[in-house]
């Protein structure tokens, strides 16, 4: 969907007089925008190009920086994701050739975001063969939620609870002709950078940059600049609006986070203590000379030692049919069979298993526990 946004904003619409202005107005900007505030993901780099251009880019900024907010020097930033450290040698000023060491946003022209941090950084090396032109993002943020590149996914990724590899920043990209109907996305999960934003103390700063003209266009004219400071959605941006000669929309958009560190923790604590689920499988119960369907709950079996309890021991052995290791079988990359014991990558091990003269794999029901 991110990419369809950033095209839809800058192709022009039908010439019916509602889409035309809707267009020329960006209403699309403003949705996008709005999705941003409460969306499921959140940008950190968008840009495209066709009859328009849009650009769109994040970084994160300490809250206590933007507590009295200058809106003009937010709106002055001048930053992309290809500005990035740099040390060698200047001169000139009245000063001596000298080596000099420079941050990504030491000179983007903002007081407020000198203390920012950025997120995505494009990059491009001539001596690669294939992908001479890439996106690298920030270490803080993919060693602190451990994301690795993934390049068959086109994502940054990491394995959930279930062993399963989930996206969580994503690369979109369409290449048009010429440059024209191109379009790139990096987006990620919000819950991830809403965690990072509520541990760190800081908050989302978007810079959109949006110029929509229709084909044919040759310049400027007369139109109606405005200047908007919209403090309830944290909303600040200057614009030109033509009619059907077009418009653009220069701002930025704060996103704080919803949550403190310390009321981030309680909700993953909650999480966290969620009752626990157990699965129930037909079961030799030997110690009650009986076949019946017993909960691998702790508190449903019992060891030797518990001598009254009229519960099955936790060693109660569990029969499956030799099918159900054909699952395990098939996907050696998530799942590893060693000698009599299986184990899915970042989520379960099953520490003993065997297969009896029918053919029927068995284990102890104790053993299920650590699925």
């Amino acid at each position: 969907m991110c990419i369809e946004t950033l095209l839809k904003i800058v192709s022009p619409a039908s010439t019916e007089e509602k889409d035309s202005q809707a267009w020329y107005e960006q209403h699309s900007l403003f949705e996008l925008l709005e999705t941003q505030r409460n969306g499921p993901s959140l940008i950190l780099y968008g840009s495209s190009f066709n009859t328009g251009s849009i650009l769109l880019h994040s970084i994160l900024v300490p809250v206590q920086d933007i507590e009295n907010i200058n809106a003009d020097d937010l709106i002055n930033w001048e930053g992309n994701p290809y500005d990035s450290w740099s040390c060698g040698l200047v001169w000139g000023g009245g000063k001596p050739a000298r080596v000099e060491f420079n941050s990504p946003l030491s000179r983007i022209g903002s007081k407020t975001l000198m203390n920012g941090q950025q997120l995505v950084f494009g990059r491009s090396f001539d001596g690669l063969i294939e992908d001479q032109r890439y996106f690298e993002i920030a270490q803080f943020l993919t060693h602190a939620h451990d994301l690795h590149w993934t390049p068959e996914r086109r994502a940054w990724c990491r394995l959930d609870k279930h062993g399963d590899v989930e996206d969580i920043i994503r690369w979109t990209e369409e290449k048009g002709c010429g440059g024209y109907g191109t379009a790139v996305c990096i987006s990620i999960r919000r819950e991830i950078i809403e965690m990072q934003m509520s541990a760190t103390g800081m908050a989302l700063i978007q810079m959109f940059d949006s110029t929509c003209v229709p084909k044919g266009f040759h310049g400027w004219g007369k139109g109606d600049d405005n200047s908007i400071k919209d403090e309830k959605r944290k909303l600040y941006y200057r614009s030109h609006i033509e009619g059907n000669n077009g418009s653009y929309f220069r701002g930025v958009q704060i996103i704080k986070p919803q949550m403190s560190a310390e009321e981030y923790g309680a909700y993953l604590q909650t999480q966290e203590n969620q009752p626990k689920q157990y699965e129930s499988f037909i079961t030799q119960d030997w110690k009650n000379k009986r076949v019946a369907v017993v909960s691998c709950n702790p508190d449903s079996i019992a060891s030797y030692f518990e001598k009254d309890s009229p519960l099955p021991f936790h060693t109660s052995p569990v029969f499956f049919k030799p099918e159900v290791l054909d699952k395990y079988k098939a996907d050696p990359e998530k799942y590893n069979l060693d000698h009599r014991s299986i184990s899915c990558r970042n989520s379960w091990h099953l520490q003993t298993y065997d297969v009896n003269e029918a053919g029927q794999v068995h284990t102890y029901i104790k053993s299920l526990l650590s699925r």
